[in-house]
């Protein structure tokens, strides 16, 4: 041993019994995961993993471990590299902190090696749109409906699945926003500790609607029983829901940032394994999937008006397009032989061509609609975005035209002057 090497070389404080180390050690973990600076899942395998070490070796002291034993431990069972590395580091830790209480002098697991993996994992897995409907359909009827919302929320939001301690176990009702639609994950929620907002999509919203929070928990009780009958009938993987939810995603609105966003992964991850799985037809029919056993009741006025349906956060001023009354049957603009619209709108009826009014004179196409009421009437002025793909929320065949209306056009509707109906604005997209 060099002069250097006798020099700082010191014995430990005391020969720590391995069982006492462990305990303390997992206390100190416990303690970190109640103030929400680790997960359930990352304290299980924490306690696992040194369980696992302690019944390996019931009688040892923590300063007996060389590297040597550790590698041959680390390598038991032929376990694959991924495995020998969450291993490594779980131990790795433990050590450090063993160091730092004196009870070793040096971190024995420093002298084994770590291995590098290239990972090349292929696209994710994913079910058809015609399986995630003969799935919907099935829990409707299996065990009262109970898991609907479960699935629902999965497939359709794309919230990670595990009931055990992920996010759709940690999501709380009131975080589920129908009057905005929007659900919040929270940071003490997500799996990544990042706040996001997935939307609602429309055929969600139906769900919700059909099965309330307040009578069908997210996770109801014995779910764990219940939901792998069901995983086992219809042959789901852990992970299958969240990833045919971001591939039809993708498919449908063709914005793998948007679907970064929606999901909580990064674009890297969106491109590598979601992008092209689907195609929009696809896309469409999965979100028209709806409830077929129990009727979704309709929609308030607050809903309808604010629905989380995105709008363009991209303009071009030199077009411009009326959304959606909160009713919607009166918002059309004939111009020519065209029917402009708000791209966020729902198929509009038309007005014969060449009649050119904003006035509540214009002939109506089903006189035996009910006329809607003066507020009803009052057109809402948005700008489009530049290009193509639809946006999250948009009902399909939507498509950018030119500028509808004119400021110096002094035809009024429903007793608003064009002033008045610019002022009326409620969305503008800059």
């Amino acid at each position: 041993m060099s002069t250097t090497a006798l020099t700082n070389y010191r014995e430990p404080e005391h020969q720590k019994p391995l069982a006492d180390a462990v305990a303390i050690y997992l206390a100190e973990r416990t303690r970190a995961f109640e103030h929400d600076m680790l997960s359930m899942r990352q304290l299980r395998s924490i306690r696992n993993e040194l369980e696992a070490l302690q019944t390996h070796f019931p009688k040892a002291t923590v300063c007996r471990f060389t590297a040597p034993i550790l590698r041959a431990y680390l390598e038991r069972g032929d376990s694959v590299l991924k495995t020998y590395n969450n291993r490594r580091g779980v131990l790795s830790t433990f050590f450090k902190f063993a160091f730092q209480h004196d009870w070793i002098v040096s971190n024995p697991v420093e002298k084994t090696p770590h291995h590098r993996i290239n990972h090349r994992r292929g696209s994710a897995v994913t079910i058809t749109a015609e399986k995630a409907k003969e799935l919907m359909a099935y829990v409707e009827t299996f065990r009262e409906a109970s898991l609907v919302t479960y699935f629902a929320i999965c497939l359709f939001a794309g919230v990670r699945p595990c009931i055990r301690g992920g996010e759709i176990k940690k999501l709380k009702p009131e975080s589920v926003r129908l009057d905005t639609g929007v659900i919040h994950i929270e940071p003490e929620v997500s799996k990544v500790r990042m706040k996001r907002n997935v939307t609602i999509q429309p055929n969600l919203a139906a769900w919700l609607r059909a099965y309330p929070l307040a009578e069908f928990p997210i996770v109801p009780p014995n779910s764990m029983n219940t939901r792998k009958e069901v995983f086992e009938k219809f042959a789901l993987t852990h992970d299958v829901l969240r990833h045919t939810f971001i591939s039809m995603f993708v498919a449908k609105f063709r914005s793998m940032g948007e679907a970064a966003l929606q999901a909580g992964n990064s674009e890297a991850i969106i491109r590598k394994h979601y992008l092209d799985l689907k195609n929009p037809a696809e896309a469409k029919e999965y979100f028209s999937i709806l409830p077929t056993r129990r009727a979704a009741p309709a929609a308030t006025t607050a809903e309808i008006f604010t629905h989380r349906q995105p709008f363009p956060s991209r303009c071009e001023p030199s077009r411009v397009y009326f959304a959606p009354s909160v009713y919607g049957n009166t918002n059309v603009i004939p111009s020519g032989n065209q029917t402009h619209r708000c791209p966020r709108s729902p198929p509009l009826r038309r007005f014969p061509p060449r009649q050119r009014t904003l006035g509540a004179h214009a002939p109506r196409v089903d006189e035996a609609a009910p006329h809607p009421s003066p507020p009803d009437r009052a057109f809402h002025l948005l700008r489009s975005h530049r290009g193509g793909g639809a946006h999250p929320g948009e009902a399909e065949g939507a498509a950018p035209g030119r500028v509808i209306a004119s400021p110096r056009r002094k035809e009024s509707r429903a007793g608003l002057t064009t002033g008045a109906l610019f002022r009326s604005v409620t969305h503008v997209c800059h």
